[in-house]
């Protein structure tokens, strides 16, 4: 495309277009499981509802239209591809799935490293949404051992180093070109607060969010946003037997925001 942005825009554009469509696949492989499956007479309707709000919603306006977002992009196609073929090998008991997750996975870790935290959501989504039998159990937590030392292995085949900065962080920090400082987690809760406002109320949003940086817990934004998330944690501990996949979606929500939280860059969002 050379200096020509039409053609890149384009294609994150189809590319978001595929997420959408993928996250409606998704959805209604999500009441087909045991947990689920009688939950709803038309889970068509909420899949295409969630998937066009997912389409749809202004918070997407920074993926699709930054070129250097294509790997936000492209993590996430990896992302719901791993998940669309998890769920077909858990239901139809077909091992092959198994494989093109672990693939697809693999695909999504040289497209962006947030994809590093899908096992540990796959673990709330066994939880959640099957009932284990122990062999099973075993297996399924084989499995999940297996992606994240695939992760490692990648990471040290790349750059040795990596593996073991997830283990001893703070000492790390200027190899990983990350804040692992106390300053930076107090920001994120607030960060985190601030995501979950822009997503029912998609107002004020910036291209590059200026979040002052909290210097203690006691912080009024700190002390209140950490009260807002403990609430919104307990909440869904609370609902876990009566309302699983409302649960489930708030635990996603906190594992997808893991990796940045913890190993952000320079800008806190």
């Amino acid at each position: 495309g050379g200096e020509n942005t039409f053609g890149y825009h384009l294609v994150n554009l189809i590319l978001h277009c595929f997420n959408a469509w993928f996250l409606y696949l998704l959805i209604r492989l999500f009441f087909k499981t045991p947990y689920l499956e009688n939950a709803l007479s038309s889970p068509n309707v909420l899949a295409f509802v969630a998937a066009t709000i997912f389409l749809c919603h202004p918070l997407q306006t920074e993926s699709v239209s930054f070129i250097w977002q294509r790997s936000e992009l492209l993590h996430a196609f990896f992302y719901f591809l791993t998940l669309l073929c998890y769920f077909q090998g858990r239901l139809k008991k077909w091992n092959v799935y198994f494989l093109f997750a672990a693939l697809f996975f693999i695909f999504g870790f040289y497209s962006k490293g947030m994809i590093v935290s899908l096992p540990l959501l796959l673990v709330v989504l066994e939880c959640g949404l099957w009932t284990l039998s122990r062999r099973k159990g075993y297996t399924i937590i084989l499995f999940l051992g297996g992606l994240i030392f695939l992760k490692s292995y990648l990471s040290f085949f790349e750059e040795p180093w990596a593996v073991y900065s997830q283990v001893v962080m703070v000492p790390l920090t200027k190899l990983t070109n990350t804040i692992l400082t106390w300053e930076h987690f107090w920001t994120q809760l607030y960060v985190a607060v601030k995501y979950l406002i822009l997503t029912i109320f998609p107002l004020s949003q910036n291209l590059d969010y200026d979040i002052p940086r909290a210097v203690s817990f006691w912080d009024p934004r700190v002390c209140l946003s950490a009260g807002i998330l403990v609430g919104l944690i307990g909440y869904a501990l609370i609902i876990w037997k009566k309302r699983r996949l409302l649960a489930v979606v708030i635990f996603w929500f906190f594992i997808a925001l893991l990796p940045s939280s913890l190993l952000g860059g320079r800008d806190p969002m």
